[in-house]
């Protein structure tokens, strides 16, 4: 009970990065490789303010969001802006993201150092008894705070006029360009709501771990392949998150916990062979002539 616990835990996190990426992926057609900067760019401002200025720690989460959300919209009008504008295709835009992850990831260890650094100001105390298994107040804040953001993400794309607007760039910027759709401002609304909700995830997983300059990778890795095998859908990316959880959990009953991360991509190489199009994703027919 314990190891499907921490499954769901690890979940939560796992479907913010994946669904952040996702927001991206679908309406700029690149993967954003930034988020693994941002998911660590976001914890550690919000340590400069809660644990270095003594902000009060709710408006340091708040602002911590609020810059990984600037922090995504910068980076979209100063760099995958103008080279999307100049003809730079995805695997342009890619090698430009893997570069400024690099490049910010090194601002960061030069601020802060690379030693491991804690957002947890208070007593280590035992956790809630949940069944048989233990879950501690920040993983309950963890899920909640998880499950907000997602749901506010699916009535935000659902229900809102520019939700609408981000959906039919998705499926054909061109076409909604000729409709009138401002084409390049859903561009930085998906990078602002995508870059805050890796940025949440960011804070959350560094109060529940420590945190390190690179500590994003391995997520964003991890949330990549939970959109995949989602299907490019936000439900499908939810539940991806969630199988990929567990059974990252459960298999440490089986094998070494250092094999977690060979698990992914096991998960993903069976959702590749046996079903290419994900949880909720469809066949893509073929035209003959």
């Amino acid at each position: 009970m314990q190891y499907f616990t921490n499954g769901i835990i690890s979940a939560a996190y796992i479907a913010l990065v994946g669904v952040g990426v996702l927001l991206v992926y679908r309406a700029s057609s690149y993967l954003p490789f930034t988020h693994g900067a941002i998911f660590a760019f976001s914890a550690y401002m919000t340590y400069f303010l809660a644990g270095i200025l003594q902000v009060p720690v709710f408006l340091a989460v708040a602002f911590g969001g609020l810059a990984a959300a600037s922090l995504g919209v910068l980076l979209e009008t100063l760099g995958f802006g103008p080279l999307r504008e100049r003809g730079g295709g995805a695997l342009v835009l890619l090698i430009a993201a893997i570069g400024l992850y690099t490049v910010l990831v090194n601002i960061l260890s030069l601020a802060f150092g690379d030693t491991a650094r804690t957002l947890r100001f208070w007593t280590v105390e035992e956790g809630w008894r949940f069944f048989s298994a233990r879950i501690t107040t920040v993983q309950i804040i963890t899920l909640t705070s998880s499950l907000i953001c997602l749901l506010g993400t699916w009535a935000f794309i659902r229900r809102t006029r520019l939700g609408r607007c981000l959906k039919a760039v998705a499926n054909d910027s061109e076409l909604a360009l000729i409709v009138g759709i401002e084409v390049g401002r859903i561009h930085l609304w998906a990078a602002g709501v995508g870059s805050a909700l890796v940025g949440i995830a960011g804070i959350l997983f560094a109060y529940d771990v420590d945190m390190t300059p690179s500590m994003g990778l391995r997520p964003l890795m991890t949330g990549v392949v939970a959109m995949l095998i989602g299907g490019g859908t936000l439900w499908g990316t939810m539940f991806g998150a969630l199988l990929i959880g567990i059974v990252q959990q459960l298999g440490v009953i089986w094998v070494s916990a250092r094999w977690q991360e060979a698990i992914v991509f096991v998960i993903l190489l069976a959702f590749l062979i046996f079903r290419p199009q994900g949880f909720f994703g469809k066949r893509v027919k073929k035209a003959t002539v």
